[in-house]
């Protein structure tokens, strides 16, 4: 199923930040494997390494035989949501969704997907938190958390389960599931306790001086089953609709305070210096775009690692200025209609055309750029 050659842990060599260098690992399609022993930056960096976020590293990785590194960006994503789940130790959960929300976002990402609601219901049946679906992230547990996140992985139905660490709260509870819901998949755990983890898992993998010291039940077999076609990943407008709108009333206040400080430059604009302003306004719009995607990072990343495509992440981007944009404009109308007897009316609506085609323009250049960088701080 996997077959790991060459391990880098660390992909930026610093003195602080060593490599785990010539490990070479084969994983059976279904086992519990612990890996124990490794930093906390090791295990990061190991988790990114299989998760295919990293360049260097995607020769050294074969899924079923096949090799990332042969794939496009947009097929890559593809395989990640195929075959790649995640429970991280800071449960990556969209704070503005709630509970059932969250795990459908991983089904809305596979094109003609029907019943999702439903099946992301079964899904917190079977973990047995059909009792939260509409609570909101903020309100939950460690344990809650990382509980939404097993159920998510068992909707996407993905192959591979990587887990980092498991806190002591949760600890027999993220086990039980391991072993009650996963147990036909290849599920490797990191970080976990050596003593409580060895009587779980199939194997444990013990890493000593950038070396396998120990492995209990190694798989040295060639053998693999060849990677079928993967259908590519998409996230629809219908969703990315609904993922903005709820961003957007969660953040009314900033929206709000957005929206009026648009109307009040505009408004100046009209009756100051059109040439002038028309920059400011673009430079103050692109600041604030900016400041804005940044602190959305952990969600784009998390939507990233589930299968989402760069232009998914530019289209929730660009979304964002679409509907304040769409708010925006007709509560200027009136302030222009105040001066449309005047001579320069004309004038100002042809600046306001250039001044929304420039917005439009620089945002959408701006979102590429944020999306191209959607795993940069992982």
């Amino acid at each position: 199923m996997l077959y790991l050659k060459h391990i880098t842990a660390c992909a930026d060599k610093t003195d602080e930040e060593k490599s785990t260098e010539d490990i070479n690992l084969r994983f059976r399609t279904q086992e519990f494997v612990a890996i124990l022993n490794l930093t906390d930056c090791e295990i990061k960096n190991v988790i990114r390494f299989i998760s295919m976020t990293t360049c260097c590293c995607k020769k050294n990785i074969f899924i079923n035989n096949l090799s990332p590194s042969s794939l496009v960006d947009n097929e890559l994503d593809a395989l990640r949501h195929k075959y790649v789940g995640l429970v991280l130790k800071d449960t990556e959960l969209i704070g503005y969704l709630n509970v059932c929300e969250n795990v459908e976002i991983a089904l809305a990402l596979t094109k003609n997907n029907t019943d999702i609601k439903k099946q992301a219901i079964a899904a917190l049946e079977k973990v047995g938190l059909i009792h939260l679906q509409n609570e909101l992230i903020h309100k939950l547990t460690n344990e809650q958390k990382t509980t939404i996140a097993i159920a998510r992985v068992l909707t996407s139905n993905q192959k591979i389960i990587l887990i980092e660490g498991i806190e002591e709260e949760s600890h027999a509870l993220t086990i039980k599931l391991i072993k009650e819901q996963l147990e036909d998949k290849l599920v490797i755990l990191f970080g976990a306790d050596e003593e409580k983890i060895k009587k779980y898992a199939d194997r444990c993998i013990t890493i000593e001086n950038l070396a396998i010291k120990e492995d209990t039940n190694p798989y040295l077999s060639n053998d693999c089953e060849k990677t079928t076609e993967f259908e590519k990943t998409s996230l629809p407008y219908s969703q990315a609709i609904k993922l903005t709108t709820k961003y957007l009333l969660t953040n009314k206040i900033w929206a709000a305070a957005v929206i009026l400080l648009n109307i009040a430059l505009i408004s100046i604009n009209i009756t100051v210096s059109t040439n002038i302003n028309i920059t400011i306004i673009l430079l103050i719009n692109a600041v604030i775009f900016l400041t804005s995607s940044i602190k959305r990072h952990k969600e784009f990343e998390l939507l990233s690692l589930l299968g989402a495509r760069k232009k998914d992440i530019t289209r929730l981007l660009m979304l964002k200025v679409y509907l304040i944009t769409l708010i925006t404009t007709p509560l200027v109308i009136p302030i222009i209609l105040l001066l449309n007897d005047s001579p320069e009316s004309r004038t100002i609506y042809k600046m306001l055309i250039i001044l929304l085609i420039l917005l439009v323009g620089i945002t959408k250049i701006l979102a590429i750029g944020v999306a191209s960088k959607r795993f940069e701080k992982f």
